[in-house]
């Protein structure tokens, strides 16, 4: 039973690091959720709640307890973010974020935005310290 225990234990706090580094990736990346997958994962829920409540007596679940059948009511939402996160989602986002960077045109150095945060049209390259100024693009 102990080693069952510390097995478990490991096993959480791996999977805790690994959501920790999951969602600073998430955060650094400015990747945000649309609203069609809420709206997806809305629907999900909708039909995970019309099956929970339409399951007869006799199945399985009813047997686990109501906390387990309360859980399983957020299964199909999770699968919902899953298949959108990890099957283009994320790794779209991040591509299409480095593949936006402007470069300076003396270095080449990626630079995230030609637009001082005062509101000036100049900028400073980090790398070689030329002054930039862009030209109303929209």
């Amino acid at each position: 039973m102990t080693e069952y225990l510390f097995k478990h234990g490991v096993n959480i706090i791996v999977h805790g690091i690994f959501a920790i580094v999951f969602f600073a990736f998430w955060w650094r990346t400015r990747f945000w959720l649309p609203k069609y997958a809420h709206v997806l994962a809305a629907i999900a829920f909708i039909v995970s709640l019309w099956v929970i409540f339409t399951i007869p007596n006799e199945a399985p679940i009813n047997q686990k307890g109501p906390v387990i059948k309360a859980l399983s009511v957020f299964m199909l939402p999770a699968m919902v973010y899953f298949f959108f996160i990890f099957y283009g989602g994320q790794k779209e986002a991040f591509k299409n974020r480095i593949e936006k960077l402007k470069q300076c045109p003396y270095c080449d150095f990626p630079l995230e935005s030609l637009q001082e945060e005062d509101g000036t049209d100049g900028q400073k390259c980090h790398r070689c310290g030329n002054l930039l100024y862009t030209i109303n693009q929209k």
